[in-house]
């Protein structure tokens, strides 16, 4: 009976060294994978809602308001039953513009930036009729006929605007956002090759009632101001493509003063300036946004320890 006790005893211990030897050949339970986490950010400038932009377009123009100094335009100089006087048929040229700016997006919805954009040489073209008074001897002068003059003017403008803008961004749909804006800021406005040529109609068609004026090129700086709206497609997250509209005033120009290459048809020389008053353009843009920032990047999990025997 004795040894059967042992016996049983023996055995019960001999099952549960066994047990563990085979416990302890068993892998570890599998622990749950951490969640992702953020990596950390570069040091350096953090450049999210920051953005670049280029655009290229077509302005056309307004006709603006023309006008010379000293040229007597006035209805008071005109003769009983003659033709009005006055700078009438005026145009300018449409303008190719090219910008480039940047800016930032302050949330979803509202975004500023600033452009500067150079503006291409649009061509002056007016005609204007006048009168003037001449000398019949003197000096001093003694006041003789009456005379009327027609002068053609041509020459360019061109300029360089910059402006400050914000937009609002009224929401996406398919990757196409609708946005509305407006700016405000400067224009350098540049009168070149500026001149007229005049017939003395009074006098007939003789070549010495023929006259030449030239202007002296002049850079003048204005207050402009600009209302748009248009689209933007998102090309890639960080590229978006724009397509717009813009009312653009420019303000104003003048050149410096004219020299009257043939006297009788000027009525002074000097004379002038030639000015040019309410230059504005409704002008039509492709560009590009590039957003400096990038998406979120996530710090890869660390390799789980894996144990060998």
């Amino acid at each position: 009976m004795g040894n059967f006790k042992a016996l049983t005893v023996s055995v019960a211990l001999l099952g549960s060294l066994v047990s563990g030897a085979y416990a302890a050949d068993m892998p570890a339970p599998p622990s749950l994978m951490p969640a992702p986490v953020l990596a950390p950010a570069a040091s350096g400038l953090d450049t999210s809602g920051w953005y670049l932009r280029g655009d290229i377009g077509v302005g056309m123009t307004s006709t603006p308001k023309y006008s010379v100094d000293l040229l007597d335009y006035s209805a008071a100089s005109v003769p009983v039953g003659g033709t009005p006087a006055g700078i009438f048929g005026a145009g300018l040229g449409d303008q190719m513009h090219i910008g480039f700016g940047g800016g930032y997006a302050v949330n979803s919805w509202f975004r500023t930036d600033a452009t500067l954009e150079y503006r291409g040489k649009a061509d002056i073209n007016a005609l204007s009729n006048r009168y003037y008074v001449a000398c019949s001897g003197g000096p001093p002068c003694i006041p003789g006929a009456q005379h009327q003059v027609s002068d053609q003017y041509q020459g360019h403008v061109s300029s360089v605007v910059g402006l400050w803008n914000a937009y609002a961004d009224l929401g996406s749909w398919n990757g196409i956002t609708p946005y509305v804006g407006a700016g405000v800021g400067v224009a350098r406005n540049s009168l070149s090759n500026v001149n007229y040529n005049g017939v003395d109609a009074t006098y007939g068609g003789g070549a010495s009632n023929l006259s030449h004026n030239t202007f002296v090129n002049k850079s003048t700086t204005s207050f402009a101001w600009a209302l748009m709206t248009g689209l933007s497609y998102d090309v890639t997250a960080n590229t978006k493509l724009e397509l717009g509209y813009r009312y653009l005033n420019m303000g104003k120009a003048a050149t410096g003063v004219g020299t009257c290459v043939t006297s009788s048809p000027c009525f002074s020389s000097p004379e002038g300036p030639f000015k040019v008053g309410k230059i504005s353009s409704h002008d039509f843009h492709i560009g590009m946004r590039w957003m400096l920032g990038s998406a979120p990047t996530y710090a890869a999990n660390p390799e789980p320890l894996v144990r060998k025997f």
